[in-house]
């Protein structure tokens, strides 16, 4: 009996001590799992990416032509819708004097005609008063009674300077037919057009010093721009002079 109970107790006491070693390692595997957990750190607030928008983002800048020191254009021969910009900065003021529709000459060949003052083909062209680059004064309804074959340029344009020669080929061919070559400048320094006429023997040509606002009234944005008026001061030609040819002319002669 005693021996038996002494096996019992040696069992029960075995099993405490199984059971205390179990418990001591689940304690430690406990602790070794919340060791493992991840830090609680607060999540961070996503930030969306600040957009540029236009009107954030810097403008566009267009530079201006320094007319008389840039030539916006190629050295190469125009193409005849070819045409140098004209600078904001162009000379300002005029003496405008919009021309009468009045006709002086009854053997003026007939042709299609708009109403009023303006620079389209078949319109009564804009008067103006300006000076040539001497300083005397020059106006278009002196010519009145003339064909006048009128030119928009500037020195600093490089298809001004190639289409002037054909333009003044033209002048000389019909001058005793009472045709008058009119070339308006559009240079800031009129001793840039000056200095480039001496250089050039463009004798047939009046040459006046030209205002924004009378380009402005021939709808002229580029240049060079041609225009040939007629007799009674319609207009019968506007466009690029690498156009214009004799037969544009002849008529109304």
């Amino acid at each position: 009996m005693r021996e038996n109970r002494g096996n019992a107790d040696g069992k029960g006491s075995n099993r405490r001590g199984l059971l205390f070693l179990v418990l001591i390692l689940a304690g430690v595997g406990i602790g070794v799992g919340l060791s493992l957990q991840p830090s609680a750190v607060p999540a961070e607030t996503s930030q969306p990416e600040e957009q540029l928008s236009h009107t954030d983002s810097a403008p566009f800048v267009e530079e201006p032509i320094d007319v008389g020191s840039h030539d916006p254009i190629s050295e190469d021969p125009p193409d005849p819708q070819t045409e140098a910009l004209l600078p904001e900065d162009s000379p300002s003021g005029s003496n405008a004097d919009p021309a009468s529709e009045t006709e002086s000459a009854s053997t003026i060949p007939s042709g299609p005609r708009r109403t009023g003052v303006g620079y389209g083909i078949g319109q009564v062209a804009p008067g103006f008063s300006l000076v040539d680059l001497e300083g005397q004064p020059v106006s278009l309804s002196s010519y009145r009674g003339q064909v006048v074959l009128l030119d928009f340029w500037a020195s600093w344009c490089s298809p001004c300077r190639q289409t002037l020669p054909h333009l003044h080929q033209l002048a000389m061919d019909f001058a005793s037919e009472g045709l008058v070559f009119i070339g308006v400048n559009l240079d800031r320094r009129p001793e840039d057009a000056v200095s480039y006429l001496e250089d050039h023997s463009f004798h047939q040509m009046i040459p006046v010093q030209g205002t924004t606002a009378v380009a402005q009234q021939y709808g002229v944005s580029g240049i060079p721009r041609t225009f040939v008026i007629d007799r009674s001061g319609v207009i019968r030609f506007a466009g690029h002079p690498s156009l214009l040819v004799a037969s544009s002319i002849e008529p109304w002669l």
